[in-house]
Parts: structure tokens; C-alpha cells; sequence
């Protein structure tokens, strides 16, 4: 089978960029034939100030993704297309496009771009839902993406038209999510609960060794936003005990110095250790060498490849109770859930794996037992396996 993959990759490394990286290694793996079209935020930094005006215009249809497309279709006759981002080099004329031709379109779907001009259902602080009847406007009001007007209202203007053209609906055919909270809200947001798929990531238990001695530290693996809830951890910390294990904090974001200074007024410099932006294997090490992983989103994260990640290394989790991460983190089984932004709950969390060594025992052998039934990467081309041959 000849699947073509498309993905518009964002400028900063991450969880997406990984995601479909690992789809097109793991499509290959079980002996599909893949065609890649890609295009690169970072093109953007190059543009002049010509090149900057068109991309205001072809982010909402894209006439050089069309003509792409649709040569490269006419060239090499994929039997199905799996898109992932579009915004906003590639644009929704991608969809246009394929169908055209004929070909049937999955939209993977990692964020809630489709409902949401920022994408994150967070604003100002707390999550916002007011867009996703299609309202776009109060992203504008209320300067969502980036803290711009003008940006706000080209993505709320993007979302509006194609919403106004029914494109999501009318061009393509099956939305993949990793949670089902993730497919409810697409629901909410107009999108026909037929075309709504569950699926996990795709993802390679094999590239992970399990470690089941436990360790001498929490930790922490992402961007440093106030959305993920790190000050919320943070804090926590400051109500453990001196003996209790230190956290490290791998990740970088633009609220880094404010943590930092943060750590420093709550006088945590001897509990709480900033290591910075790492990757591969370096992140491997720490989190073999960790007790846990802490995953305290504030805001609807859905599935965090981080969880996949210390799942098949045999680390627990502790997480927030929100969206769809009790759909795979099960309380006192894998990990531990508290309440989200409540910074005491998660304290008890901490302590409870701090002293109860028997408890992280069990819930390391779950873990990577969860990861090798649920999240190995056969599993996921089993589900997409049938969504394919469902549209074939």
C-alpha cells in the first residue's frame, strides 16, 4: 500500500514533530510504501516582505500546496493520505486537493487546532471553550494566538471560512485522536461523530529499556508554560519535607526565568533543579534514573508523548485528573491522578511514592506492561490498519 503522509513541521522541536516522525518509520516498518510532503515553519524566518503578505493570503488555501498535491498524486498514486499539521504554510487546500483525486483523507489530530485558533482551548491563564461553537471572535478580543490581534484574527479568520465551507466535514474523512475527551470536543465543535477515530500514538516500546530499580529523583520533561502546570509542582514541592526527593526539571519555554525566580523566592534551589532544554538519550538516562515522572497539565493535554515514554522505561506517572490522560493513566495501577492546580493533592502524591516502595514496584511492572499491550507501535497500525480498509 502507498501512503502519503503530510505534515507541516513546527519551528520548535516537540512531541508533534516526534509523533510524525515515528508514524512514517512505523509505516515502513510494516512494509508500507511512504511519500512524504512536508514543509518547515522555519522557511518562515527567510521570507521577505512579499513572501510574508502571500502567506497571509494561501494560509487560508494554498495554490502551491494544490498544485503539489495534485502532481504529486497524478506521479505517485497513493492509496490514502494521513495528514497531520497544515498551519500554516500548507494550508487546508491540501484537503481540496487529494480529494480531487480521489484519494481518502485521515486527519490525525494531536490539538484542537480545528476548533480553536491557538489551538490550546487555554487563555489567559485558564481553559476557555468559547470558540469551539464557532465564535471565533472572542480569540480576537482576547489576543489568543501569541498575544497578537493581528495573528488572532488571521487564524480565527482561517477557521472561520473553512467552518463557514464545511471543509473539516466535507473533505475529510476520518479524524484520529489519541483520547476520546479530544474526539468529544471535535464533536462539540461540528465535526460529525462518524468520522471520529481513537488511536494511540505511534511509538516504539522497543526503543525504551525498562528500569525497574527506583530512583532518586522526580521528574519533569516539557515546556516550561504555566499551562503545564510546573508552578503548580513547584509549589508542591515546597510542602514536602526536606528528605523527600528533589525534582529535575528538563524543558525550556517562555515562562523559564520566571520559574527560576520562582524557585528562588520559595527558597528551593536545594530541592528543585532547572537542567534545561534535553534530548534523545540524555532524556532517556534521567528518566531511567528517576523515581517518577510528574505530568501536572493544566490545561487539555492529550495523551503527552512523555507518558508513552516513561510507561515503556517503567516509571509511574503521577497526573493530572484532566481531559484525556485517566484514560491511560490509571489511579494507584500505573500512576497516581490529582486534582488539577491543586498543589497540595499533588504533594500527597509525591510523598506517597516518596515512602510507599512497594506501591512503585507494582505500578513500574503495570507500566511497562501497559506500554508493551497499549502503545507499541503494532497496536496503533492495528487500529489504522482497519480505518484504512474501511475508506479503501
Amino acid at each position: 500500500m502507498r501512503v502519503l503522509l503530510v505534515h507541516n513541521y513546527y519551528q520548535q522541536p516537540g512531541g508533534e514533530n516526534s509523533v510524525f516522525e515515528n508514524l512514517c518509520r512505523l509505516l515502513k516498518r510494516v512494509g508500507q510504501e511512504v511519500i512524504i510532503y512536508s514543509r518547515y515553519n522555519s522557511e518562515i524566518s527567510e521570507f521577505n516582505l512579499k513572501e510574508n503578505f502571500w502567506m497571509g493570503i494561501e494560509g487560508f488555501f494554498s495554490v502551491r500546496t494544490w498544485r503539489d498535491i495534485r502532481d504529486l498524486v497524478q506521479r505517485e498514486h497513493p492509496d490514502v493520505a494521513i495528514v497531520q499539521n497544515v498551519f500554516p504554510l500548507i494550508s487546508p487546500s491540501v484537503y481540496y486537493a487529494l480529494k480531487s483525486k480521489s484519494v481518502p483523507v485521515i486527519q490525525v489530530v494531536y490539538n484542537y487546532r480545528f476548533i480553536c485558533p491557538n489551538a490550546h482551548l487555554f487563555c489567559k491563564g485558564a481553559i476557555c471553550k468559547r470558540c469551539v461553537s464557532g465564535n471565533y471572535l472572542h480569540a480576537v478580543v482576547n489576543k489568543c494566538y501569541r498575544q497578537s490581534y493581528a495573528s488572532s484574527s488571521w487564524y480565527a479568520s482561517i477557521l472561520g471560512y473553512h467552518r463557514f465551507m464545511r471543509t473539516w466535514n466535507r473533505k475529510i474523512d476520518v479524524f484520529m485522536v489519541p483520547d476520546n475527551f479530544l474526539g468529544d470536543r471535535l464533536v462539540e465543535g461540528g465535526i460529525s461523530i462518524t468520522k471520529i477515530k481513537k488511536n494511540v500514538n505511534p511509538f516504539f516500546v522497543e526503543d525504551y529499556q525498562p528500569h525497574y530499580q527506583q530512583g532518586r529523583f522526580i521528574l519533569y520533561v516539557g515546556r516550561i508554560v504555566k499551562q503545564k502546570g510546573v508552578f503548580t509542582l513547584v509549589k508542591a514541592m515546597s510542602r514536602l519535607s526536606s528528605e523527600s526527593l528533589p525534582l529535575y526539571i528538563v524543558g525550556d519555554g517562555e515562562d523559564r526565568n520566571l520559574l527560576q525566580a520562582y524557585i528562588n523566592r520559595m527558597n528551593l534551589q536545594h530541592k528543585v533543579r532547572l537542567l534545561g532544554p534535553k534530548w534523545g538519550d540524555e532524556v532517556k538516562e534521567l528518566m531511567r534514573a528517576s523515581r517518577c515522572l510528574v505530568v501536572p497539565s493544566e490545561w487539555y493535554d492529550n495523551l503527552p508523548l512523555i507518558i508513552c515514554q516513561s510507561y515503556a522505561t517503567a516509571k509511574p506517572v503521577i497526573a493530572s485528573a484532566i481531559n484525556g490522560i485517566p484514560e491511560y493513566v490509571e489511579h494507584e495501577v500505573d500512576g497516581l491522578l490529582f486534582y488539577p492546580t491543586n498543589d497540595q493533592d499533588l504533594a500527597k502524591c509525591i510523598e506517597r511514592l516518596n515512602r510507599d516502595l512497594d506501591l512503585v514496584d507494582k505500578m513500574a511492572v503495570n507500566a511497562r506492561r501497559k506500554a508493551e499491550q497499549i502503545f507499541d507501535f503494532r497496536s496503533y497500525w492495528n487500529a489504522l490498519e482497519l480505518v484504512i480498509k474501511s475508506l479503501l
